[in-house]
């Protein structure tokens, strides 16, 4: 979660893959995207993601 009204924030990912259920604009039970950790991720003022690990 972001919740700088002003600022782009940057979170890293850990190892592994990572499927995006929920970004800022859109929701799904079957997943939006996969990820891959390692990297880091931005997230847009007052936004937030929710991921979940891929085993």
């Amino acid at each position: 979660m972001n919740g700088d009204p002003d600022d782009t924030v940057e979170f890293k990912l850990p190892d592994g893959k990572w499927e995006v259920v929920v970004d800022g604009k859109h929701a799904g039970m079957m997943g939006l995207r996969e990820l891959r950790g390692g990297g880091s991720i931005q997230l847009a003022p007052s936004t937030g993601m929710v991921l979940r690990e891929k085993l």
